[in-house]
């Protein structure tokens, strides 16, 4: 898949006030989706997510199963809130509702906590 079709997806799919509803509680909601990146609210904070950055975690995981704990070994500055520079543990979460609601992946599994990590399965 080409960078473009992939950020006309998100772009198509995902605009102001959308809400995602996390399988194990708790919620986020879309607050501006930019040329290049997302800002969603989790809470209180407001967070963005590059769209270059799914798109090159899309690409290395196509067609895998993948857990949070993937994310965050592969690209730690941007999914792991403890990683040197830090990124945001909740971009998993955000990152696995992307691609299910463009179409590129199931269901979302697991409860997002230790032992039993929110995983996806991409197309």
């Amino acid at each position: 898949m080409e960078y473009q079709h992939f950020q006309a997806l998100i772009k198509d799919a995902l605009s102001d006030g959308v809400i995602f509803y996390y399988p194990g509680g708790g919620t986020s909601k879309v607050q501006q989706v930019l040329v290049y990146k997302v800002g969603y609210t989790r809470s209180k904070s407001t967070i963005y997510l590059s769209i270059p950055d799914m798109f090159s975690t899309f690409t290395e995981f196509s067609g895998s199963s993948i857990t949070s704990n993937d994310l965050k070994r592969f690209m730690p500055e941007v999914y792991d809130s403890k990683a040197l520079p830090a990124g945001n543990s909740c971009n998993c979460a955000f990152f696995f509702m992307v691609i299910n609601s463009i179409g590129l992946a199931g269901n979302i599994n697991g409860k997002g906590v230790r032992g039993d990590p929110f995983g996806i399965i991409l197309k």
